[in-house]
């Protein structure tokens, strides 16, 4: 072969190249959204996103429609976060929480309107709440 060129041909045949390939990450996305940064990873071949939290309820139902198969919680990430790290096994609501070792990959887009300079009103007391959401997703 010449150096750094390919024939085109591939040289595994697919089962070998599926064999190949590293099993996909079992993930939980926080502040998930309808799911775009989930999808993105799915497409890729990264993760399965089988937990997300989403607070806003339209989102979170865009979510669920988009993907039955993921546990959407809609509650306060910071009370859900802390049931999961206590070892809970459910919620409030009886949904079944992710136990010690299931998450492989946290993701998620923390809100970030208070960092906005767009935002016309990213000094008010809400958008600094906002704000702080980003070190519950970093803790």
């Amino acid at each position: 072969k010449s150096k750094g060129k390919s024939s085109g041909a591939s040289e595994y045949s697919e089962s070998e190249a599926a064999a190949m390939k590293p099993p996909k990450l079992r993930s939980l996305d926080v502040f998930s959204g309808c799911g775009g940064l989930s999808e993105g990873f799915h497409q890729a071949g990264v993760s399965d996103t089988l937990w997300a939290i989403e607070m806003w309820e339209p989102a979170a139902q865009a979510f669920r429609l988009n993907n039955p198969s993921t546990t959407v919680f809609t509650e306060d990430c910071n009370v859900l976060l802390k049931l999961v790290m206590s070892g809970e096994k459910v919620n409030s609501l009886g949904q079944k929480l992710p136990q010690k070792g299931d998450v492989e990959m946290l993701c998620g887009g923390p809100p970030c309107q208070g960092f906005s300079g767009m935002n016309r009103f990213n000094s008010r007391t809400y958008s600094k709440f906002k704000n702080s959401l980003v070190v519950s997703f970093l803790r």
